[in-house]
């Protein structure tokens, strides 16, 4: 998200030193095709910045209110289009003038880039500092290094899948698009000056052409990829650098150029307020990137950018767009992580957008002007890249340090480093224990084992299954099976395709295999919504699972589960009461308990045993948190998750039988 003024000379000579606009003395229109040296072209526009204001606005919108603008995320791409657009100009007119260099590009790059940059990496490592617990602001620092070092796209593509995060946490989540600009402004000057510039609408084409196809490809097979990758990102950059090259139709009467921004004004604003689920992004994302290239090729006496776009208030907007792009996501980020629920409130949001439009003003005033165009303009290269290399370190040593846990103290600290274990060996990931979109056939044979001279044993469920499984493992002799896909429940016909795929799938196998024990266990909560037909179709799969010869089906009832991870929930606790509890209420997620008493209707109709977890490390002090003393003790590392020591817990309970007879605790 670019805001670029300097054309022509390579130096913002219609920019007052406070960032006043002096209107130049003439103004053109666009020239059909590459112009000689002494063609004009546009100084500024402020309709541009007219533009950069609505996108920002539908982006910010969206982020603090999704419902109210579906597609307001969309707000981005129109920045891509806008950034190829004067990016490729200014290169090509300095090529074209003899005038350019890759040091001087640069340099303005990061007069342009950082000012602002730095002082959110700043602000954040700051907040995080005081807000985050060490596992959180290990992860914070992983983002401000990716940040800091513009490849935050390729970070956040790394981490995409069913055990990432929710977007909402990732504070520095919102620089993924910077990284791609910035992948941009590090290849496109290198073509350009190779091919001296004489080729730029060849090349606009070719890397365009090429681009839109590795998106389309990309949508239909990983969309995740997609949306990261800069190689399926380019061709909305492509688009603004077509323009800049001369590839301009638009006619030079009134008319047409009015008729064509109206249409571009249209193009742009229907795609933030419609739904992108009915196309792929791909072709979604021509409305707004089209109208976009509509509103620019248009030129700037149109009345719609002459007088809509370029109003006051809106280009005000638009030239601190990039520090309140910058500023706006990482406080909605904290808010939702500072997890109160007041303050997460419609009131709490508009809060959060005001203080962004305050610091956004602020930074543009006190930190990126005086660095673009002040007297900190001479030492601004320096200062800001060393500046910025302060805040990748601050990053890796937070990242080293596991997010400085000594910030807490030593009561609670090591309750608070306890961390998720997903990639250990005895969890079998992506071979027993599969991702959602993941083939079925990816299950490994010795997942699921045959009978022999011992009975087997296999667990089928979601990830919570896949936890337990690790202490059925540890807890029970003879083979064990794990049929484990993250996201999905144990009914067949229940879920996406991907889950309605696996779990027909493993029913196959159960069929042509089947066990003497199957454990059925998942977070019943998300799956079961007291909907008669789900409850049919459970009752339906448990008879199936009998008639294909399993001896033995037991269904475990939904274990304790909170609204936050329960390191937090016992740190709030300790901090409220300044004990660390065996038991704790404080968040419990209140659907365990109906869910609990919904299976045990549900299971009293069919063959199976129920096992109802909550009955077992439930009573009216709370659910229990911690099986043994220290933090090893903990029973779940994140909302509901079981850790070794929590799995081994209910294995041996479920080994020793403990819980089959009626229990009479209930929920507290």
């Amino acid at each position: 998200m670019i805001l670029e003024r300097e054309f022509a000379n390579g130096r913002a000579a219609n920019i007052a030193r406070h960032g006043a606009i002096k209107k130049p003395a003439n103004s053109w229109g666009f020239a059909p095709m590459l112009s000689p040296v002494s063609a004009p072209v546009e100084r500024y526009r402020p309709d541009i910045d007219g533009l950069r204001a609505v996108a920002v606005v539908a982006v910010i919108i969206f982020h603090a209110f999704p419902a109210s603008l579906p597609g307001g995320f969309l707000g981005v791409d129109v920045f891509f289009v806008v950034s190829g657009y004067l990016i490729s100009q200014l290169i090509i007119e300095g090529i074209r003038a003899g005038r350019f260099s890759l040091a001087g590009f640069y340099a303005r790059r990061i007069r342009r880039l950082l000012p602002a940059l730095v002082v959110v990496l700043a602000a954040v490592f700051a907040i995080g500092w005081a807000l985050l617990l060490p596992n959180d602001f290990e992860g914070l620092c992983d983002e401000i290094i990716a940040g800091a070092l513009f490849f935050a796209n390729f970070k956040y593509l790394s981490e995409v899948g069913y055990f990432d995060h929710e977007a909402v946490l990732k504070p520095l989540l919102h620089l993924w698009s910077l990284g791609v600009e910035e992948q941009f402004y590090l290849t496109w000057p290198l073509f350009l000056l190779l091919f001296r510039a004489r080729r730029a609408r060849s090349m606009v084409v070719i890397i365009g052409l090429a681009s839109w196809v590795a998106a389309l490809l990309l949508d239909l097979h990983d969309p995740a990829t997609a949306f990261f990758l800069p190689v399926s990102r380019f061709w909305e950059l492509m688009i603004g650098a077509a323009l800049a090259a001369g590839a301009n139709p638009v006619p030079a009467k009134p008319l047409w150029r009015g008729g064509m921004a109206c249409a571009g004004l249209l193009l742009v604003l229907t795609s933030f307020a419609l739904s992108p689920q009915q196309l792929l992004p791909t072709f979604w994302k021509l409305l707004p990137t089209v109208g976009t290239a509509f509103l620019i090729a248009s030129g700037p006496r149109n009345p719609v950018n002459a007088r809509v776009l370029s109003n006051r208030s809106l280009v005000y907007v638009g030239k601190i767009s990039y520090p309140l792009y910058l500023w706006h996501w990482p406080l909605l980020s904290f808010l939702a992580i500072s997890s109160l629920p007041e303050k997460s409130a419609i009131e709490g949001r508009l809060l959060v957008i005001s203080a962004a439009v305050v610091l956004a003003v602020l930074t543009y005033r006190l930190v990126e002007v005086p660095m673009r165009f002040g007297r900190l303009r001479p030492v601004a290269v320096p200062v800001l890249c060393v500046a910025l290399f302060v805040c990748a370190g601050l990053g890796g040593l937070g990242s080293f340090l596991d997010g400085f846990p000594e910030r807490f103290p030593e009561p609670i600290r090591g309750y608070l480093t306890v961390k998720a274990d997903w990639g250990r060996a005895d969890a079998r990931l992506d071979t027993c224990f599969l991702r959602l979109d993941a083939d079925p056939r990816a299950l490994a044979p010795f997942c699921y084992p045959s009978n022999g001279p011992r009975p087997v044993i296999w667990v089928w469920g979601d990830s919570h299954a896949g936890r337990l499984y690790i202490g059925i493992r540890k807890e029970f002799t003879g083979p064990i099976g794990e049929l484990i896909r993250g996201g999905c429940s144990t009914i067949p016909d229940l879920g996406d395709r991907h889950c309605i795929e696996g779990n027909n799938f493993i029913m196959s196998l159960i069929r042509e295999n089947p066990p003497d024990t199957l454990i059925m266990f998942a977070v019943w909560n998300d799956y079961l919504l007291d909907d008669p037909a789900v409850d049919q179709r459970l009752i339906a799969t448990i008879e199936q699972v009998r008639k294909a010869g399993v001896r033995k089906i037991l269904v475990v009832g939904p274990a304790p589960q909170w609204k936050i991870d329960l390191p937090r929930a016992l740190y709030e606790e300790w901090r409220a009461t300044g004990t660390i509890p065996d038991r704790l209420r404080r968040d419990l997620v209140p659907e365990i308990f109906s869910t609990d008493r919904i299976l045990k209707e549900i299971i009293a109709k069919t063959p199976a045993e129920y096992v109802s977890l909550t009955d077992a490390l439930c009573d009216e002090r709370g659910c229990l948190a911690r099986v043994s003393d220290g933090p090893q003790g903990l029973i779940a590392f994140d909302y509901g998750h079981m850790t070794e020591a929590g799995a081994r817990y209910v294995a041996r309970l479920l080994r020793d039988g403990a819980l089959r007879a009626p229990a009479s605790a209930g929920a507290p």
